[in-house]
């Protein structure tokens, strides 16, 4: 797909997510405000080749850790629930390029916004749009047109205890998905963990 394709599919998941988020603002005018954390392990892996600098790139094993702060409002009498996620990830990775072996980790700093839809009081499912650093701290450029990633993610979650949540997630990349970036963040992560309400 071409970069222009790819931003067409992404403004049109955004408008989709605000749409469902502008949704769950929609009937009573009184709701319930919701502060929690989450903190995931992840997967990471591709489903394409991966060259760089003409050499074929081998990854062995992508992993990482996941926490982040929810802030989540729903109103009374509606199945939906806007939520807005900041938080940090941390991936680990490895690999064969041509003779070499290669290692190492990056940090990146993700926000999310999407809505949550509650098929009973204890299971829920959401799809969210996220915005990730494409680039290690180290190395922006203002005027890059690859300084963040944007990905969509589909999420499961079950209530275990009264505040408490197991959540299954899949996110896939969407743009840039350049091979100099997937060596070190894959186009697919699937995240497990679990999510505390402290409101």
């Amino acid at each position: 797909m071409t970069m222009s394709a790819h931003l067409l599919n992404a403004k049109f998941i955004i408008a989709f997510v605000a749409t469902l988020v502008i949704e769950s603002c929609t009937g009573a005018a009184i709701g319930q405000y919701n502060l929690g954390i989450s903190s995931a392990y992840i997967v990471a892996f591709d489903h394409k080749e991966i060259t760089f600098q003409n050499s074929e790139v081998s990854q062995n094993f992508t992993q990482g850790i996941n926490i982040s702060i929810n802030n989540s409002f729903r109103f009374k009498e509606s199945p939906f629930e806007g939520v807005f996620k900041m938080g940090f990830q941390q991936l680990y990775f490895s690999g064969d390029m041509g003779n070499l072996k290669y290692n190492g980790n990056s940090s990146k700093i993700i926000l999310a916004l999407g809505a949550r839809y509650y098929f009973n009081p204890k299971i829920a499912g959401g799809i969210f749009m996220e915005m990730v650093n494409n680039l290690n701290f180290e190395d922006y450029r203002s005027k890059a047109a690859d300084i963040y990633r944007y990905s969509i993610c589909l999420e499961a979650q079950y209530l275990i205890f009264p505040k408490t949540n197991i959540t299954v997630a899949y996110s896939r990349a969407l743009y840039p998905l350049t091979s100099h970036y997937l060596i070190f963040n894959p186009i697919n992560q699937i995240r497990m963990g679990f999510t505390y309400n402290f409101l």
